[in-house]
């Protein structure tokens, strides 16, 4: 058995989402080989020149890339968080945000969180997703957002049951499963500049109640091809998520969501072991290979220095074993594919 990795850059923004990509145009390429690995490198960024360029392997690498990505019939199953998002600033007669006492100024409440944003994506793309997410029944902001998911072709929206009576019974409704919490809100406060000053995190412990989709779930009739998660839910909850998914045929798919958050999900192999798709950007790339690499990582390591082929690499070794892929966003530099197969002699 011969593990092939693949490792691809452009700078042409891609989105992967339930089979769904855009198309990839490679102006370089690098090619390395030895006796384990076939490295493919594809840039229009100065991080990964190489003047070499082989018409022959740039089209097989186009190849490649869009076999792995083709559009598929199958629905989605997202697992993650709802939230309100708040965001505040000062007036435009305002010079300066004043602390300590009060600002004239304006407000804006969207509907936010990952799980709750990707979910959106997928029902305008009529991907009819299944959405597991924590919020109560009674909460009226709550079924707002939720109400307006389902109008945009959300297939089904699965919630735990019913608010419990207070937050100091938190492990009472925990064990008879239901949810003391209203719906998870992010408060952001920005300055005269329209950067952030401060913000506030709210009812976020709600995300212990992320229902864990059943193996029932995933039914031949369902169709289900895919489980995306984000970061939000404990490590308990993803573990089984992936765990039961995985046993079924289904791809998992992970978002890393913060830097906090993909340090702890790098720390459960187990985890890793039944993602076949992951999506983070270089801080949260740097944590989740961290323990392995030579060199510590800091907050204050230059990206430029950062060895991307190694880390990727190594995060791929940790995921599934048949067949991984880790997309790695890299803002101005575009973005980094890459992806193990397995292959038998």
């Amino acid at each position: 058995m011969i593990v092939s990795t693949s490792l691809r850059r452009t700078t042409t923004r891609t989105s992967i989402c339930s089979g769904i990509s855009s198309s990839i145009k490679p102006s370089s390429l690098l090619y390395k080989e030895n006796t384990n690995y076939n490295l493919l490198f594809t840039s229009s960024s100065t991080r990964c020149n190489n003047n070499n360029n082989n018409n022959n392997k740039t089209a097989i690498t186009r190849r490649s890339y869009y076999s792995s990505t083709r559009k598929e019939e199958g629905k989605v199953i997202v697992l993650g968080g709802t939230v309100r998002d708040i965001i505040a600033r000062p007036s435009e007669s305002s010079l300066l945000l004043l602390p300590r006492t009060s600002n004239p100024g304006n407000y804006v409440e969207s509907d936010g969180g990952v799980g709750r944003n990707i979910t959106e994506v997928l029902a305008r793309f009529k991907c009819q997703p299944i959405f597991y997410t924590a919020a109560a029944a009674d909460d009226d902001s709550t079924n707002n957002i939720l109400n307006r998911l389902k109008k945009i072709g959300t297939d089904r929206v699965v919630t735990t049951p019913t608010r419990g009576e207070s937050s100091s019974k938190d492990d009472e409704n925990r064990n008879n499963n239901t949810n003391p919490y209203g719906v998870a809100t992010f408060l952001a406060v920005l300055d005269e500049n329209g950067d952030l000053y401060t913000a506030i995190a709210c009812n976020m412990d709600i995300f212990r109640f992320i229902p864990i989709p059943s193996s029932m779930e995933y039914n031949k009739k369902s169709k289900i091809k895919y489980l995306i998660m984000d970061a939000n839910p404990p490590l308990s909850t993803l573990k089984e998520s992936a765990r039961i998914a995985a046993a079924e045929g289904v791809e998992v798919c992970l978002e890393p969501t913060s830097v906090p958050k993909a340090k702890r999900i790098a720390q459960d192999l187990d985890l890793l072991s039944n993602i076949t798709y992951t999506f983070p950007n270089i801080d949260e790339l740097k944590v989740m290979v961290q323990q392995e690499q030579q060199k510590s990582v800091t907050d204050d390591d230059d990206n430029e220095d950062f060895d991307l082929e190694a880390a990727t690499s190594t995060l791929l070794h940790r995921m599934n074993s048949k067949y991984a892929c880790v997309i790695v966003t890299m803002g101005k530099d575009g973005i980094l594919f890459a992806e193990k197969k397995q292959k038998y002699e």
